[in-house]
């Protein structure tokens, strides 16, 4: 058990990144045989990662986030920034609202 928990902090050493960090957390998880609410909250964000020009003018998802209501339901946001400024919403703002439009319900982390 802690020579499969040593190779996988090896691996996050040898590799750098998001991508390593997430398959680090996910191993450990396999390893552990749990998960706790911020690694549930981080694979949840992960999945709306994927940074992207919408147009020439609008970049979108390469900042994320997620928050857990007090029901314990998670949601997701993620930022989308345009180059007049006039656009701009931040991944946790964005969250939040996708929580209240979705259920009302207030955040609780």
């Amino acid at each position: 058990d802690s020579d499969i928990k040593r190779s996988i902090f090896d691996k996050e050493r040898k590799f750098s990144g998001f991508t390593a960090r997430l398959q680090v957390i996910e191993d450990l998880n396999l390893v552990e045989g749990n998960m706790d609410i911020w690694e549930k909250l981080y694979l949840k964000a992960k999945e709306q990662y994927h940074p992207e020009e919408v147009s020439p003018f609008v970049y979108a998802h390469h900042v994320v986030c997620a928050v857990e209501s007090e029901n314990g339901e998670i949601f997701t946001g993620f930022c989308i920034e345009g180059c007049s400024g006039v656009m701009n919403l931040c991944a946790e703002r964005v969250a939040v609202l996708n929580m209240y439009v979705n259920t009302r319900i207030e955040i609780w982390k």
